[in-house]
């Protein structure tokens, strides 16, 4: 596997009275030209993804266009929280930013409802159908056993590597 590895991003720096944003989104956005270029199946984050605990609206705004612009790329990306992060703050974008770890069918049924529910709220006014709810597992391309790209490619991974012999893992 190919990960892209990057840390201290200090989103919503403040640099005399100027924030940074806009040149950070530059910055960003080569980031997702290399991701692209180079064709990772990752991207970590390995702290420092804002400057401070509590991030101006537009830093968040900025981290949240950059999720939804490497999930359109089917990259995950993976963070952490650094010293100037609040752990609570940055897990905001959990429910689109998962790699699919999960370890039974009520961790996999929470995530589904976390992604139906989120993107009910911004294409559909908050009202979950039937309708909304295929859409949404449309648009995250998650099939009818519930698996998304990253599980199929584990599971391909898997099946490539042992040939159908044991693995050796525990669910």
């Amino acid at each position: 596997m190919r990960f892209l590895h990057t840390a201290d991003w200090h989103l919503g720096k403040l640099f005399g009275q100027r924030y940074q944003t806009e040149d950070q989104r530059y910055v960003l956005g080569e980031l997702l030209s290399l991701a692209k270029d180079e064709s990772v199946d990752a991207v970590i984050i390995a702290g420092d993804i804002y400057d401070r605990g509590v991030p101006p609206a537009e830093a968040v705004d900025l981290m949240s266009e950059m999720l939804a612009r490497f999930q359109e790329m089917h990259v995950p990306v993976l963070y952490i929280a650094g010293n100037h992060d609040s752990a609570s703050r940055i897990d905001f974008g959990r429910s689109v930013s998962d790699v699919s770890a999960h370890s039974g069918n009520s961790l996999i049924a929470m995530d589904l409802l976390r992604r139906v529910r989120d993107y009910a709220q911004v294409r559909a006014g908050g009202a979950i159908t039937w309708e909304v709810a295929s859409e949404a597992l449309g648009f995250f391309e998650i099939d009818e056993l519930g698996l998304d790209w990253m599980d199929k490619k584990i599971l391909d991974a898997l099946t490539r590597t042992f040939r159908g012999r044991p693995v050796g893992l525990t669910t």
